[in-house]
């Protein structure tokens, strides 16, 4: 059952292997598919060798214990229990157990995505159950980014290049981490934007607008997105007009890339004491088709294209390809996540506050411009990122990225990261030719798991014949689209084509429409066998289109100058507020604004859920504390973090509203719904407690679906979600907490420029 306590084979592996099991520091993630091969593994020191030594004594490694990198024979042994128990639970009950937690202090938490079951694994007690939750719901995200939909790509037949991947990807999961324990807008999962003035505001969003038009004229005509971080915050984002919206979790996602492969010092001594020279134009790190990555190499490599139209010559190299007819952005706004109507320090020069515009909807294809064919300049998955941070802060590095649009769950698209200054990056989006054909791919596997049809229906109620057929029309339908999508594409796809149109014959011929029209819970062997085939032909299709490109050496050398001239002109534009920036990442709203107003409050987070930005005042700990010395800022980080967790909690267990007092402190919650003209809603439906993943989203569209429940009869977007956190002395009675709490969301609403009425938080 769910949680339980459990003495079973792995517990009795890792207490009586012979080896004392020093708890105390052992961390792990383990990611297995169902044969099962280890797709990916991350574990701390004392764990990997562990795993080694209680190997090495049963003899089933390889190895002495000695080494760095666990191995796998032994890892496969040890939690092959696990797997088989977990599959059958879920098989036949449909209820696998979600944590193991053992006597030794040792906790598993295990989470089921698609057919790969991730494993996170705590020996010291610092990550909680909820934690480790989380971690796994954000690397599945981070793969997906990555990767897409293919998971396995974490695994590939190259040792040497296994290790890269795994090592790069276990220096994301650090970082967030990291971020996760020390950054507010992580803690909350929401954008954080800097709150600068009006003239840096202006230079932004004018230096913005260069950058992506010269990208544009440099030959990458997808270019549709560029934004300036600063460490973990958002300084300014302009996007073209028929570009779709870059959502928040996107956002999140590429900081916490930026922050990987471009490390700064967090404090604010060591930001203000590197010297910057704008004159001197930052290294560009490339790699050519000869050059082969390293571990220790920070490049991404691009295997050959494979892509191109039977209208083209066929005398051409099969390594060519073609664009497919994307809309070309005739004209472009400026876009920050704050509202747009906002007449703030945020707000927009009057010189062009009439281009400015927020994209929600793609522009269809009907009406997009066709485009002269081109070379797609799409790289492969990321290698790894692990260099020195001297070196690594002053190159510029371009990988591909699966980003979420309202038309595909990972639409792919090329991230090219740009260091300015020390903690500030350029990264600039673009879409990938042939995008269109992605979205038709994820349909076809989303159908696949939303139908339930490939993991069978145990437990789970019996469907009419009428849903169940057309659930098989929806999956025909994306197929058939797909398949019309890639009938002219050479370069070796012929050959996937034809298996899809194989596979896809021998599911129909296997009995997929009578499965699903019937009442078993589980498909025959035979249909099974081809839906297992169909599906990995699938992924095999997408990744030959979207992971195995390589840019000409022309275009990409004209492409390595342009960023060259992109990365100098930003750099002299904002080097004058080179330490404005430093300072304001540190302290971008202080809390002495709102203390005359609100006696009492020491601290607050609020949050536009609609939007997913986040105000709050910062909260800097001293690095270095003097012995013996009390540093009040420290404690006050651990009970925010505190409460945080806390409202979480609550709010998974139903909980929209409550005000608790712990101690000497005060603390109380608040979550409620408007709709777009600023009027308040009562949910028409409670809000019920769900399992899944937890309130963010980076691991999932909590408040999205938090909306939905509550609001069934009501359209996607016509109901905007509010949390305010707030933390008061002790001393303070609940209804003066309650009117603060009440006065600060209005004055907060005010700030972010939308519509104003009387709300009601109980």
């Amino acid at each position: 059952q769910n949680g339980c306590r459990c003495e079973n084979k792995l517990l009795v592996i890792l207490t009586n292997g012979g080896v004392p099991l020093t708890v105390g520091s052992m961390k792990g993630l383990i990611v297995l598919n169902p044969l099962p091969d280890v797709v990916f593994f991350w574990g701390d020191a004392e764990f990997t060798s562990h795993i080694n030594h209680i190997g090495a004594r049963r003899g089933i490694a390889e190895q002495n214990g000695l080494t760095d990198e666990v191995d796998q024979n032994a890892l496969v042994q040890f939690f092959s229990p696990l797997l088989a128990s977990h599959r059958f639970l879920k098989a036949e009950l449909d209820n696998p157990y979600s944590s193991i937690s053992c006597e030794n202090g040792f906790l598993f938490v295990l989470r089921q995505f698609g057919e790969h079951l991730h494993i996170g694994v705590c020996g010291d007690g610092s990550e909680t159950e909820e934690f480790l939750k989380r971690k796994l719901y954000v690397f599945h995200r981070l793969t997906g980014v990555h990767y897409g939909p293919v998971i396995d790509e974490l695994r590939p037949d190259s040792s040497q290049d296994r290790k890269s991947r795994w090592a790069y990807m276990s220096r994301l999961i650090n970082t967030w981490t990291h971020l996760a324990s020390t950054e507010q807008s992580f803690l909350v999962e929401a954008v954080e934007r800097l709150n600068v003035n009006q003239a840096l505001n202006e230079t932004c969003i004018n230096v913005l607008e260069q950058a992506l038009s010269k990208v544009r004229s440099g030959g990458d005509r997808h270019a549709v997105h560029a934004l300036l971080l600063v460490n973990t915050k958002l300084l300014a984002l302009y996007s073209s007009r028929n570009a779709c919206e870059l959502q928040a979790a996107d956002i999140l996602a590429i900081t916490l890339v930026v922050r990987t492969l471009f490390p700064t010092g967090d404090s604010l001594d060591e930001l203000l004491s590197f010297t910057h020279t704008p004159s001197t134009p930052l290294s560009i790190r490339r790699v050519t088709a000869e050059r082969t990555p390293t571990p220790s190499s920070t490049d991404y490599y691009s295997p050959s294209s494979s892509v191109e139209e039977t209208e083209q010559d066929p005398e051409k190299s099969e390594g060519q390809g073609d664009s497919s007819p994307l809309a070309v952005p005739s004209r472009d706004m400026f876009h920050t996540p704050i509202n747009p109507h906002e007449h703030d320090s945020f707000h927009t020069p009057a010189a062009v506050q009439d281009s400015f515009y927020t994209p929600h909807q793609p522009t269809p294809a009907s009406h997009r411009a066709p485009e002269p064919e081109e070379n797609p300049l799409v790289l492969s998955a990321c290698e790894e990122a692990v260099d020195e941070a001297a070196e690594r802060s002053q190159e510029y590095l371009r990988m591909p990225a699966f980003l979420q649009t309202p038309l595909c769950t990972h639409s792919p698209h090329q991230l090219h990261c740009i260091p300015v200054m020390p903690g500030t990056v350029l990264v600039i989006i673009s879409e990938v030719p042939k995008s269109h054909v992605a979205g038709l791919i994820c349909q076809c596997l989303t159908t696949l798991v939303t139908s339930e049809i490939t993991q069978g229906r145990k437990g789970s109620s019996t469907r009419e014949g009428s849903q169940g057929r057309s659930h098989v029309e929806l999956l025909e339908g994306n197929v058939k689209r797909v398949l019309d999508a890639t009938k002219k594409m050479k370069g070796g796809l012929e050959r996937v084509h034809k298996d899809l149109v194989n596979r896809w014959d021998l599911v129909r011929k296997g009995g997929l429409l009578e499965y699903m029209e019937g009442t078993d819970a589980n498909p025959p062997p035979r249909l099974e066998t081809a839906l297992s085939e169909f599906t990995r032909t699938l992924k095999v299709l997408f990744r030959l289109l979207f992971l195995t490109y390589k840019p000409p050496q022309a275009a990409e050398d004209k492409q390595r100058e342009t960023m060259e001239t992109i990365q100098e002109l930003v750099s002299k534009k904002i080097c004058d507020y080179k330490d404005y920036l430093a300072v304001k990442a540190q302290r971008n709203v202080t809390m002495t604004t709102y203390l005359e107003e609100f006696p009492g409050l020491i601290h607050f987070l609020y949050i536009d859920r609609s939007m997913d930005l986040v105000i709050a005042p910062a909260i800097n700990v001293t690095a270095q504390q003097e012995p013996g010395s009390f540093d009040a800022t420290a404690v006050l980080k651990v009970k925010v973090w505190e409460m945080v967790r806390r409202w979480q909690h609550y709010l998974q267990n139903s909980y929209t509203s409550s005000v608790v007092r712990d101690g000497d402190f005060c603390y109380s919650y608040f979550l409620w719904f408007e709709d777009p003209s600023g009027n308040p809603l009562s949910p028409q439906q409670p809000v019920k407690e769900v399992q899944g993943a937890p309130p963010g989203i980076l691991a999932g569209h909590y408040y999205r679906d938090l909306c939905a429940r509550c609001f069934p009869t009501m359209p996607v977007g016509a109901v905007n979600c509010y949390e305010l956190m707030c933390m008061h002395v002790g001393v303070i009675p609940a209804e003066f907490v309650a009117s603060h709490c009440r006065k600060l969301a209005a004055m907060l609403w005010e700030t972010s420029g939308e519509a104003h009425s009387p709300i009601s938080l109980l």
